[in-house]
Formats: C-alpha cells, structure tokens, sequence
C-alpha cells in the first residue's frame, strides 16, 4: 500500500513539483459527504457503477480514507486523493491499489458550504444594521 501514499520526488518534474507544492486540498471536515471513484475515468462518468457516496472519516496533508456505501454495507477506501490533486496524473500507480482512489466533494456539501457562507454574510449586514438603528 506504500505506492498509494509515497511522493518520489526523482519522478516529477521540476514544474509539476512546483505546482504540487503550491496546491492545497481543498477544505474537508470529518463526515462530509463525498463522491468516490476508483481513478479520474469513472469519475467523470456519472453513470459509472464504480462511483459511490461516502462519508470523510480520516484526513490527511493531500489525502482523505473514506467509508463508501455499497451493494449490502460499507466499504472503507484509504489514501483518496482529490479529483485536482497535480500530482494524480503524474503518478497512476497511486491507483492501482484496490481500496483506494479520487474524491470530490458532493454537490449537496458544495451547496450547503455556498448557503453557510450567504447566511453568515447576511448575520453580519443585519448586526451592522440594527448596530446603526441603535446609533
């Protein structure tokens, strides 16, 4: 399982090393619900049978383990990388192992993160309001 965490950095070029140093996963809690695949291919195909839901239950620098539900329970998949992680294309042998593979966030957490944002934005127009009607 050492191939789907190890970076060699005598495999990637100078540039893509300092593209990867620069990116950042994006923000995941513990419990976020994600959408899994086991390489990029399946991922971009929504009708896939190798996609599936799961759930963030441990997270690393540029990886997360995930708990997929699956035909009859769950199954755990280790070391997921992000969909745009620099890095993936680079190394495919990350994917070769059997329980692991790419990540994004589902759309229900994307949108819930976008109306979290709005409603802590209108939190703080309608204080500076009301501290203003005070005034």
């Amino acid at each position: 399982m050492a191939t789907a965490t190890t970076e060699t950095e005598r495999d990637i070029p100078q540039g893509a090393k300092q593209a990867a140093e620069a990116w950042k996963m994006p923000p995941v809690k513990l419990g976020d619900k994600i959408l899994f695949a086991p390489d990029l291919a399946e991922m971009k195909h929504p009708e896939s049978r190798g996609r599936c839901m799961g759930f963030v239950t441990k997270i690393g620098r540029r990886t997360v383990d995930v708990l997929c539900l699956v035909t009859g329970g769950f199954r755990p998949r280790m070391s997921c990388r992000h969909v745009d992680d620099p890095l993936l294309p680079l190394n495919p042998q990350w994917l070769e192992e059997p329980d692991t593979g790419v990540f994004q966030p589902a759309d229900s957490e994307v949108q819930l993160k976008r109306l979290q944002a709005t409603v802590d934005s209108l939190q703080v127009s309608v204080a500076s309001l009301l501290g203003k009607k005070k005034a």
